[in-house]
């Protein structure tokens, strides 16, 4: 509950999380702190599910091939996470 992801999560409006449940596919009752579980348990699995591809692509590749599809998998999941963050930036210009 102390990680800079749950500290950044817990801040955001209970709707903006039903929102980020919803986009991924996860039930999106509940408090904020049990949203914002959901979505960190969800990034959480999908960093062990990279985990396990990376594991299964060193065995088949060179370390270089490997270090590239981290690289390529990691900015997508960044990306991600900054469309997020310009979307809530844009909301927050277009109401001041």
């Amino acid at each position: 509950e102390n990680s800079p992801r749950y500290e950044y999560l817990i801040k955001q409006r209970k709707a903006e999380l039903v929102s980020m449940c919803r986009v991924r596919s996860l039930h999106y009752s509940g408090t904020k702190k049990v949203l914002v579980g959901r979505i960190i348990d969800f990034e959480f699995r999908q960093a062990a599910d990279l985990s396990a591809v990376t594991t299964t692509t060193t065995s088949t590749t060179t370390t270089s091939s490997t270090a590239e599809v981290i690289d390529d998998e990691h900015a997508g999941y960044l990306h991600g996470i900054i469309d997020e963050m310009e979307k809530k930036e844009q909301t927050l210009i277009e109401h001041f």
